[in-house]
């Protein structure tokens, strides 16, 4: 935070941004501060915050230094936002407008040195410069793009990252000197040949302690296991044979995250070392095609399906057949079933299991339900009237302990003013603390009553779901969707069940 002599008590905010992370474009950061802070100390105003980051101003999500700098106009931190020009802010329509609106609806200055001061009053001339640069943007979006589709026919490597087992050098892919490489060869061994699937592979590999990708190129947010899906990037990446193929995908439009497939990508062949030999590759092909499946059918519902989950991890539980025919159907730990101990060492619990515990309890709840001659009007207006007096008697016992504080005080005053004794005073708040006991035991007992209407609301609530039900000698799935939220394992005897009509 940068801060000058304050001599008006003005507040501004400055934001400043360059759009990539090369540390050439640090300069830049000091040129428009230096520029910035120049024209605020002429003013004599004093600098709240400096609202920096890297990050393309085409872009409407993502910007983390921006969107603090909004959230706090709208808390009214500072009175004007300085910037070396609109395009620092905004090179599209979309997020210029919405920071005009804010600035205008909290009495907020927008200043921009290029543009020659104030701009939030003027906001057509703030609309055509949003538009040049958003158009100015989208031309070199189209340059860059044409740039990189050339260079990709020239068999250069144009992305950010390398495959798994490449590093890249002069905009050619090298093989790493490491044991990488032979990690490659080992997963497409163990698929093509072993016949080993996707998440058995990534099991396996991380089993063995094998540094996944993202960890390996040293990605913040990298996860710290393998995944299947890892696994079969790599089974179906043609770059491991030599071949490069570049330009799959694009933004859907200028400053927009998502990104749509480009039906001509760029395939050159040859353009470097191959890993796999392509016989290999081409094989493993085949045999992901002849084991990929159609369209996957609905998964089945069973009895505890989306609603069983582990208390040491969080994952859901999945249902496993009981293969001997004694309908004795088990569910395990998600995390467990696809990782293994090493995630989650939770137990498994048995479908009859939980089925017993659930039909105990329905059948208790159903034997203690003692509302079932109200009707739900009828427990509504005793819930309302009891509501009601429960306020009353709140509003005036608190009143009577704002009194006996008050006294407190003033005889506490008396007796340092000598005006009374030290004998009296302990006498009066002696008799003060019995009576303020006393309003406290009260007010306890208004809480139990508040307790008692909301038992009374969920009496009612239990009625209306256990309507025309005699038993629960059987419990199907619409049991389970009709009465309960969701049911915790956590250990062997432990098992939680949250019901949807209790508090």
């Amino acid at each position: 935070m940068q801060n000058v002599e304050e001599k008006n008590g003005k507040m501004v905010a400055v934001y400043i941004r360059v759009s990539t992370g090369k540390e050439s474009q640090d300069d830049s950061f000091e040129s428009q501060l230096e520029m910035i802070e120049r024209k605020i100390q002429e003013n004599g105003y004093t600098i709240y915050e400096v609202y920096k980051e890297r990050v393309t101003a085409t872009k409407v999500t993502g910007r983390e230094a921006f969107e603090r700098m909004i959230n706090d106009a709208k808390r009214g931190k500072f009175d004007a936002i300085y910037a070396k020009d609109l395009s620092r802010i905004a090179r599209n329509q979309e997020v210029a407008h919405r920071l005009i609106r804010i600035v205008k609806e909290n009495g907020i200055e927008l200043i921009t040195l290029s543009e020659g001061g104030r701009i939030e009053d003027n906001v057509a001339l703030f609309s055509v410069h949003a538009l040049v640069n958003e158009q100015l943007s989208a031309d070199l979006s189209k340059k860059i793009k044409l740039a990189l589709r050339n260079k990709a026919a020239k068999g250069e490597y144009t992305r950010m990252e390398p495959p798994y087992g490449y590093f890249v050098k002069d905009k050619k892919l090298f093989i790493r000197a490491d044991g990488v490489p032979e990690v490659v060869k080992r997963i497409f061994h163990l698929y093509l040949v072993q016949g080993h699937g996707v998440d058995a592979i990534a099991r396996r590999i991380e089993s063995e302690g094998i540094i996944p990708p993202g960890l390996l190129k040293g990605k913040v947010n990298a996860g710290i296991r393998w995944h299947g899906s890892s696994i079969k990037y790599i089974l179906t990446n043609p770059a491991y044979v030599g071949d490069l193929v570049q330009n799959r995908e694009e933004t859907v439009y200028i400053g927009s995250s998502k990104r749509k497939k480009i039906d001509n990508p760029i395939i050159v062949k040859n353009t470097h070392e191959a890993i796999i030999s392509r016989e290999t590759f081409v094989e493993t092909q085949r045999l992901m095609e002849k084991r990929r499946r159609g369209p996957r059918p609905t998964p089945k519902k069973h009895l505890f399906t989306d609603i069983l989950y582990c208390g040491k991890c969080g994952k859901k539980y999945w249902f496993r057949k009981d293969e001997c025919g004694n309908n004795n159907h088990r569910y395990i730990c998600g995390a467990y079933a696809k990782y293994g101990k090493k995630v989650c060492a939770a137990n498994s619990v048995t479908e009859r299991k939980i089925t017993e515990i659930i039909k105990k309890d329905l059948k208790k709840l159903l034997k203690e339900n003692n509302v079932k001659n109200l009707t739900g009007k009828e427990v509504e207006n005793i819930a309302k009237k009891k509501t009601y007096e429960m306020k009353k008697k709140k509003e005036i016992l608190n009143a009577r302990l704002e009194k006996f504080e008050e006294k407190k005080a003033e005889q506490y005053v008396l007796k340092v003013m000598e005006d009374i004794t030290e004998e009296q005073y302990e006498l009066f708040t002696k008799a003060a603390d019995k009576q303020t006991k006393e309003i406290i035991e009260e007010l306890k007992k208004l809480e139990d009553l508040s307790l008692g209407i909301m038992e009374l609301k969920a009496q009612e609530r239990t009625k209306s779901a256990f309507l025309g039900i005699t038993d629960f000698d059987t419990i199907t799935r619409r049991t389970i969707d009709m009465f309960i939220e969701k049911i915790t394992i956590k250990g062997k005897t432990r098992i939680e069940i949250f019901y949807k009509f209790r508090k």
